[in-house]
């Protein structure tokens, strides 16, 4: 359960870095693919996040176009209540999706084990 946690919260990889390809070819490594479920995790989570940014930046039109529809009287507001339940489960939901992706893969699960790593002993031999 623990594993599964910190991979729904552990962050992005971009690019896979190993001993031997620094030696060889500078050190430029490889890009990493996620696979389906962890990309459409990201999917689901990047779309809200779009939504959020685009709602936050409007929000002058949006509260004044919800007064003019009277949305803040008691009803208006539970349906917006279950407007912002249903988004945030959306939300939960893919993040979970995400996680369970990032837990089947091998490659994303050794550099969380790298990242554990560092982060509990940090020395020179760490930061390569």
């Amino acid at each position: 359960m623990s594993n599964l946690w910190h991979c729904i919260l552990g962050p992005r990889l971009f690019r896979i870095y190993t001993q031997i390809e620094q030696s060889s070819n500078g050190g430029d490594g490889s890009i990493y693919t996620p696979n389906s479920c962890e990309r459409l995790g990201n999917i689901i989570t990047k779309g809200i996040n779009v939504m959020w940014n685009i709602g936050l930046y409007t929000s002058p039109f949006i509260i004044t176009y919800l007064y003019k529809k009277n949305y803040f009287c008691y009803m208006g507001c539970l349906s917006l209540g279950r407007f912002a339940t249903g988004i945030g489960l959306l939300f939960v939901v893919g993040m979970i999706i995400k996680g369970l992706g990032r837990c089947v893969d091998s490659t994303y699960l050794e550099f969380l084990d790298v990242l554990k790593t560092a982060r509990r002993n940090y020395t020179i031999e760490n930061k390569r």
